[in-house]
């Protein structure tokens, strides 16, 4: 049930379909000091559905941080692979997603978050399982393979998922706090997992190591099927039913849906915000080593500090995101940013470096949670898990595009090219949220 201080705040106000398809209602959020601390106001049955995806995200990208600094490597050395096998093993994950994004948005809206969230990571499983075993080229690039196809299906059910459950009247005003939560167990995984990855893989080989990655994405497919319940729509959300006249319609293509102004400032800003993860896993280890003499151990530390600030940053921000908006805290996220990696691009010794880092990983941390919850409040109802997938496609598509690139740009023009241009991007994307976020909470 909601309770009073809650339903005395959500109003109704209709919308013209120019100002914003996707939503024909405007929330009212109450002061958070009225509302229920975020756990609490997830209606009861639903709250072991989400400690069960919260626990899961956070295993799944422990096993990823596990697999990071091994795979490169395993590859190279166990396969025979050069530099450009290496590559397309990478790519051949962000590959698939960027192919099935749209498809699996469009299935997890039809068949239900919770088969997609189970097939995929059961999927998933099989693939890095495969990549441990892999004899070839081929055999590896078919796991890799099966592996984004799983992550793309998985990932299409979770994040709609999630968005589902922070749009009931209950949740919704705390939608960027339950999702900032879920950014600092991921932060949280990542600053774990590459160190036990590399500990895994020297006491007990790589093939085991993959042995256990998949056991527990298993493990995750096996508890998204058991224990996570679908999200009831008719319980009433704060936005519209999908018939409602301004909602896109269910047959119209995926990409019509960035008709919507606010839709496209969210691709934006995901896009901005994957472009820092790029240059700073492309270009930044080559940058320290070039001016400080890092090496592997000093890099990796340096990112384990950057992803530990997502700990805190994500409550944090996520918490602000409610209170005072998404691109109060989006803009000035990206803004910091920005000076992050231009500060990154100047800095020449060990302390201006390190601070640099710290700056570039304070500005991701506060702007993740906050993008995220934009991206949640500008997918349609009926479309929502389709509409999540533009965000998550674009990207993918940074991912796959810009390391290349930004690698070529450092090599040609030097390391402080790519952090210089990054740094523009973000800022353009701060203006650019501020300007079309800002009416909404």
């Amino acid at each position: 049930t909601t309770t009073p201080s809650i339903a005395a705040a959500v109003e109704t106000k209709h919308k013209t379909a120019k100002d914003s398809p996707r939503e024909a209602t405007s929330v009212a959020v109450p002061p958070l000091a009225e509302a229920p601390p975020p756990w609490l106001a997830v209606p009861g049955k639903y709250r072991t559905g989400l400690g069960v995806v919260a626990a899961s995200q956070a295993l799944l990208n422990f096993g990823f941080g596990v697999v990071v600094p091994v795979l490169p490597q395993y590859a190279a050395a166990t396969l025979g692979m050069g530099a450009s096998g290496v590559g397309i093993v990478l790519a051949t994950p962000a590959l698939m997603r960027v192919v099935l994004n749209s498809s699996c948005g469009r299935l997890a809206d039809s068949v239900g978050r919770v088969p997609m969230m189970a097939f995929g990571e059961a999927t998933a499983a099989i693939g890095i399982a495969g990549t441990g075993v892999a004899g070839g080229v081929g055999e590896m690039v078919a796991a890799r393979t099966l592996l984004g196809a799983g992550g793309a299906a998985a990932t299409a059910g979770s994040a709609a998922w999630m968005a589902d459950l922070t749009a009931l009247r209950e949740t919704r005003p705390h939608r960027g706090a339950i999702l900032g939560g879920m950014a600092a167990l991921t932060s949280a995984s990542w600053v774990l997992g590459p160190a036990v990855g590399g500990l895994l893989c020297h006491q007990l080989g790589p093939m085991a190591m993959f042995g256990g990655v998949s056991f527990a994405a298993a493990l995750c497919s096996a508890s998204y099927f058991f224990l996570v319940p679908e999200i009831k729509k008719e319980e009433g959300e704060t936005l519209v039913p999908s018939d409602d006249a301004d909602s896109p319609s269910d047959k119209s293509a995926t990409w019509e849906l960035l008709e919507c102004p606010r839709q496209r400032s969210a691709v934006f800003a995901n896009a901005a915000l994957a472009a820092n993860y790029a240059v700073a896993l492309s270009v930044f280890p080559l940058h320290c080593a070039a001016t400080c003499g890092y090496g592997p151990l000093e890099v990796g530390c340096l990112f384990s500090g950057m992803a530990a600030l997502g700990c805190v940053g994500g409550p944090v921000s996520g918490y602000l995101s409610d209170k005072f908006g998404r691109a109060a805290v989006i803009g000035p996220g990206l803004v910091v940013c920005a000076l992050g990696n231009f500060a990154v691009g100047v800095s020449a010794e060990p302390y201006s470096l390190t601070a640099a880092a710290v700056l570039l990983g304070a500005g991701e941390s506060v702007a993740a949670p906050a993008i995220a919850a934009a991206t949640a409040d500008e997918a349609p109802p009926n479309r929502r898990s389709e509409a999540l997938s533009l965000s998550r496609t674009a990207t993918d598509v940074v991912f796959l595009t810009l390391p290349p690139s930004l690698g070529l740009a450092a090599d040609v023009l030097g390391c402080g090219v790519p952090f210089a241009a990054v740094g523009a991007a973000s800022g353009l994307a701060a203006l650019h949220v501020l300007s079309r976020l800002s009416p909404l909470r």
